[in-house]
């Protein structure tokens, strides 16, 4: 396995994750912000250079969502914790991971390895966490005298995460009948 530049920011998306995770918790909401976006940039950038140096890897495609998902549950988490994000939206988003990663489990039980493409609903709903994430740690941060109207961009990231969630299930279940056989 050789160490590539794509496998290296995403390997720092994973260990920004319990750092920004941990600054919500202390109230550096800045430190938060300035770690979460820079791993957010990560997200794109890695796949991107991937790509165009030819480094793509099954250990990449591996470790991205992982990354994605650390980063995503560890500010979602603490930021419910502090009482900055909505308790129901984190369980959206937890219960979505859960069931994802436990179905995919499953269906390596049932067939062995396989492979499952990242989907443009699972990339829609990472964007939107992201962008939701971002906006719970500038309100939190900045506490503007105008709230934000973060309502909308709560319901569209809750409905994005559960029609992904449904997506990957169905696709995963069908994996398994197919190579059940």
């Amino acid at each position: 396995m050789a160490v590539t530049i794509p496998n290296i920011l995403t390997s720092l998306r994973i260990v920004a994750a319990p750092v920004a995770g941990g600054a919500i918790l202390w109230g550096h909401l800045e430190v938060a912000l300035a770690l979460f976006v820079a791993a957010s940039v990560t997200d794109g950038l890695d796949g991107l250079l991937a790509r165009v140096l030819h480094q793509q890897s099954r250990l990449g495609a591996f470790l991205d969502p992982l990354a994605d998902k650390t980063l995503l549950l560890a500010c979602y988490v603490a930021l419910a914790y502090v009482h900055k994000a909505p308790a129901w939206l984190t369980a959206t988003i937890v219960v979505r991971d859960i069931l994802i990663v436990s179905a995919v489990y499953l269906i390596y039980l049932r067939i062995g390895r396989f492979t499952m493409a990242p989907s443009l609903p699972g990339k829609l709903t990472t964007l939107l966490q992201m962008a939701t994430a971002a906006a719970l740690l500038v309100e939190g941060w900045r506490a503007p005298a105008i709230p934000l109207p973060l309502g909308p961009l709560y319901v569209t990231t809750a409905l994005a995460t559960v029609v992904s969630g449904v997506h990957y299930i169905t696709v995963g279940l069908r994996l398994a009948e197919e190579g059940g056989e």
